[in-house]
């Protein structure tokens, strides 16, 4: 697998993560992933896994909303055995006090 981590700046609540695949091609297009939250950068919970079509559409991943400093988007499954991506995006629902 393939991953990259966001580090988000700060401690959010999150319940969504984004992907929108290159649009030039399908070519590393993800199509099974996991998403994966932590509070620190070091211990991480799976959130969320499943699979998308194989197309450039932008795609969703959804979970109960949880704390989170960093989001981790693993592709399981990518087209030909690669993952590449055009724009990944957390949506936050509110920001944590510490």
């Amino acid at each position: 697998p393939q991953s990259i981590t966001l580090n988000l700046g700060g401690a959010y609540k999150v319940s969504k993560v984004t992907y929108l695949p290159r649009q030039s091609g399908l070519n590393g297009n993800i199509t099974s992933y996991n998403v994966y939250v932590s509070t620190d950068g070091i211990t991480f919970t799976k959130v969320e896994s499943g699979s998308w079509a194989n197309n450039n559409m932008e795609k969703e991943a959804i979970f109960d909303s949880t704390d989170a400093s960093y989001v981790k988007l693993e592709a399981t499954v990518g087209v030909n055995g690669w993952a590449s991506a055009a724009e990944i995006s957390v949506l936050a629902s509110k920001t944590v006090k510490n």
